[in-house]
């Protein structure tokens, strides 16, 4: 037996980044935007649908984001009262959402 015909196998490091392809939809307007990104394990993606940004690392990453459905006035429109958001990414174990929004009055 020649050892340098030997196969060697080499396990590297275990992986610190992730492709988000994740979904947000508003099950109450049935609108959804879709964010495809490749980021770090356990980093902050910003998503502002009032002011239209996504932020990464302090970075605009606008083509990081899709409307479902085509464009529209609103990323996410909220009716009035309660709405049920729903995040979907098949290979996400966990992720913490943080929403945030601002009462507003119409006449």
């Amino acid at each position: 037996l020649d050892s340098t015909y030997t196969p060697v196998i080499e396990i590297g490091a275990e992986q610190g980044n992730y492709e988000l392809d994740c979904v947000i939809t508003n099950n109450t307007t049935d609108e959804a935007i879709r964010v495809t990104i490749n980021v770090l394990l356990t980093t902050l993606v910003y998503v502002d649908t009032d002011l239209r940004l996504v932020q990464y690392l302090g970075e605009d990453k606008m083509d990081a984001l899709t409307i479902v459905g085509g464009p529209r006035k609103d990323w996410l429109h909220l009716q009035p009262g309660v709405n049920q958001l729903q995040f979907d990414d098949a290979g996400t174990n966990a992720v913490t959402l943080t929403t945030n929004w601002e009462e507003r009055y119409y006449q």
